[in-house]
């Protein structure tokens, strides 16, 4: 009976032992888990480190943003001190303008889109004491009725400049511009030339 017991106890045992080598700890599984857990959050990048990285070696990262830049060959224009009808004015050394009239006529509509009404033409003469021509092609006349602008006319009423004017020589021309409903009384021309940033003033 004791020989059966002892057989038993060490069935047992044995038993114990075989069940124990198979089966893996769970101090095992966490170790293996946490090491593959670590491997792949150590791969990963955190947000933004990328970004800090570029800013790291360049500095700071600018916007975009867009600026302002004057036209190519634009230059500013400057106003001569006003002057009376009748009177010079040199718009550059040795070259003067003058407004030698004004009267009132009834403008008349001659091409398409113009509309006959009253209004003015302005009597112009240039004269050249310089030692070069002028180019009178590029002469602007503008005229205003009050703070309105008149509508210039280009029909048979209006003779512009043209061609180039000699030295010593004199040209006039004349210019026609409509006056529109409710415009004011007051008349003020401005003489422009391309090869001049100054604009000859005249007020009536």
């Amino acid at each position: 009976m004791l020989r059966i017991v002892v057989g038993l106890a060490g069935a047992l045992l044995a038993l114990s032992a075989c069940t124990g080598d198979a089966t893996p700890t769970d101090g095992g599984g966490s170790l293996a888990t946490t090491a593959a857990s670590g491997d792949g959050a150590s791969s990963a990048p955190a947000p933004g480190s990328s970004d800090s990285a570029v800013e790291e070696a360049i500095g700071p990262i600018a916007s975009a943003e867009p600026t302002q830049t004057e036209a190519p060959g634009s230059i500013g224009s400057r106003d001569l001190p006003t002057a009376d009808v009748g009177a010079p004015v040199a718009i550059e050394p040795g070259v003067k303008f003058q407004v030698e009239r004004l009267r009132d006529v009834r403008i008349e509509a001659e091409g398409p889109g113009e509309v006959a009404g009253p209004g003015v033409i302005a009597r112009i003469r240039v004269t050249n004491d310089s030692a070069s021509s002028v180019d009178l092609d590029g002469v602007a006349v503008n005229l205003d009725f009050g703070e309105d602008p008149g509508v210039p006319s280009f029909g048979p009423q209006t003779r512009p400049f043209e061609g180039a004017l000699a030295p010593g020589r004199s040209a006039s021309a004349e210019y026609a511009f409509l006056k529109l409903d409710g415009a004011g009384s007051d008349i003020v021309m401005r003489i422009e030339y391309n090869n001049s940033e100054n604009v000859v003033v005249v007020r009536s």
